[in-house]
């Protein structure tokens, strides 16, 4: 179980960190625009917080350091971009396509907040998490 919870750990972890480091950070300027597009407050500071964010986050959930918080910090990242960067429902309805797009992009930020939720649950409230650096900051 450990191995296989493990394994799952990587992979959802991994995700972020790439993204954080690729889309975020190397892709700053054209992921700024979007977001400044979309009419995010301080899009440009706003791309740079979210994609150290969402490192320090995967990096946390693969390593067990601060599991808890760091699955909280991802589930707020993808709570913003879930509904105020993939919010289908404001494009122009003869737009199917860039709809079709968002919808898909929601749908995936949505069960990702979900498995967010179940990481942060699990650390938070003293269940197994496998091997980790450090002991979770919340005891709920």
């Amino acid at each position: 179980m450990d191995a296989l919870f493990l394994v799952g750990r990587f992979l959802f972890g991994l995700l972020f960190v790439v993204s954080g480091l690729a889309g975020h950070l190397a892709g700053y300027r054209q992921l700024a625009g979007y977001a400044a597009a979309k009419k995010i407050p301080f899009a440009g500071p706003a791309v740079l917080v979210s994609g150290v964010m969402i490192i320090l986050g995967g990096i946390g959930i693969i390593a067990g350091i601060w599991a808890d918080l760091s699955a909280l910090a991802i589930a707020v990242f993808l709570f913003g971009t879930t509904f105020f960067i993939h919010n289908f429902w404001t494009l122009p309805k003869d737009d199917a396509m860039a709809r079709l797009q968002d919808m898909t992009q929601f749908q995936k930020d949505l069960a990702l907040l979900g498995a967010s939720l179940v990481f942060f649950a699990v650390t938070a409230f003293g269940g197994d998490f496998g091997p980790s650096v450090t002991e979770p900051l919340f005891d709920l």
